[in-house]
């Protein structure tokens, strides 16, 4: 009766249903009001009845954010009517407190939970981007790998490998995680731990409003960092399969190369002639100067310049890199100078630019892993990016022990001794296990 009076509304009757009574206010409005001023711009000058009837529905500026929000709104002011509550009460019946618990505190949960599982996917997404670019840096190195690689497999007579083998979708990886809607529903056990502390702490006033709204907050985010924590681990197993299945097959490729002398003469030969470069090494007793020469077949050999008077060649073993040069005007000045891969680094020079004394100026620098000294420098016919990578993988597998002299399975052939005497025979099993 009070808001009746507030509306004008003269000759006030109790109606049979809800929708009656709204149709006869509507039609008051109508046909009685003019357009309200927004609720941001309030008369303050006016009587409090009148800042009172200022209505959102009557406005120009209010009218399309109510029309926006009236799904909402009518939820709201259905349950307020069914509780038998009305809009001054709201603050004598704070978040977490009956008879809004069950019903009004529903929404603003479903909101709260919406807000924390976006920042979780925000965050989850994040730190899954993170761990394939990882993967996708490894997986371009092993491209590196097959296309340098590629033409010394056709010197050495290898037979050609195919492709890594391809990891498993995501969604074949076990998710080790149930939600907790599902084992106590509708919000989680944690989530309802909250709810019942600040129902039973609100009445008495031993926690604001804005506290105990953080406290449910917080165990939805708790909530989500073990989702968040379960699905990372997935794709964290994900990628350690695939980065397996990478350095698997780089390490078979290597050791394919490696033991190729057993059954091409083009391999031995090359093995046999590094050796004997790599015996007349200048740089014999310094540093980096490998502790065992060997003979060795070159995984990779590329041509380098040291200047414009003198240039040569590079050959990279499975445990060391050699330097093989000659100076042109000088007949017979050839230098030559072998280091030990798990001694150095491979530097790559930035904006190395040309000039007229020198024309040819070096793009990488072979240092020191101990103290960064600068014991090389040269300028690859390789791209100095390209081969800093594939150095990075070799290197990668240079302190790993040599577990025979030739490994059993080469190509598709297998190695064994019969009186005394080293064949090539197929397997007897055709698959080959990376």
């Amino acid at each position: 009766k009070q808001q009746s009076s507030w509306l004008g509304l003269q000759n006030f009757s109790s109606y049979e249903t809800k929708s009656e009574m709204q149709r006869s206010i509507g039609r008051h409005l109508l046909s009685n009001f003019k357009a309200c001023p927004s609720v941001r711009e309030e008369n303050k000058k006016a009587t409090p009845t009148i800042r009172r009837l200022t209505l959102p529905s009557l406005s120009h500026r209010d009218w399309p954010l109510l029309e926006l929000s009236w799904d909402l709104t009518r939820i709201i002011l259905d349950e307020l009517d069914n509780r038998d509550c009305t809009f001054n009460t709201l603050s004598t019946l704070p978040f977490g407190q009956f008879p809004c618990l069950p019903t009004l505190d529903v929404h603003y949960c479903s909101q709260l939970r919406r807000l924390s599982r976006e920042a979780m996917i925000t965050q989850l997404l994040k730190s899954a981007k993170e761990l394939e670019d990882y993967a996708k840096t490894a997986e371009y190195n092993c491209a590196v790998c097959i296309t340098l690689l590629a033409p010394m497999l056709d010197l050495y007579g290898i037979p050609p490998m195919g492709l890594p083998q391809a990891s498993k979708p995501l969604d074949q990886y076990p998710l080790e995680f149930t939600p907790p809607q599902v084992s106590c529903p509708p919000w989680g056990s944690l989530v309802m731990e909250a709810l019942n502390k600040v129902a039973a702490r609100t009445p008495t006033g031993e926690i604001a409003e804005e506290e105990s709204v953080k406290m449910v907050y917080q165990a939805l985010v708790k909530q989500d960092d073990e989702e968040q924590a379960a699905r990372l681990g997935r794709k964290n197993a994900q990628i350690m399969d695939r980065l397996a299945n990478l350095q698997s097959y780089q390490r078979l490729l290597v050791t394919k190369i490696r033991d190729s002398h057993v059954f091409s003469e083009k391999a031995k030969v090359e093995a046999d002639n590094y050796l004997k470069r790599a015996q007349a090494a200048s740089n014999e007793g310094t540093q980096a100067f490998p502790l065992q020469l060997e003979s060795s077949v070159p995984l990779l050999n590329f041509r380098i310049s040291l200047g414009a008077s003198s240039s040569g060649y590079c050959y990279v073993t499975p445990r060391q890199i050699l330097f093989a040069t000659k100076s042109i005007p000088i007949v017979g000045g050839r230098t030559t100078t072998v280091f030990d891969l798990e001694k150095v680094d491979f530097q790559v020079i930035e904006g190395a630019t040309s000039t007229l004394l020198n024309p040819f100026p070096y793009t990488m620098n072979v240092v020191s892993k101990r103290s960064g000294q600068v014991f090389y420098g040269f300028r690859p016919a390789v791209g100095p990016a390209r081969l800093q990578k594939f150095l990075s993988v070799i290197q990668s597998f240079a302190g790993e022990e040599t577990p025979n002299e030739f490994s059993p399975v080469v190509g598709n052939m297998q190695a064994v001794e019969e009186d005394g005497v080293v064949k090539l025979s197929k397997p007897q099993s055709d698959e080959l296990s990376i």
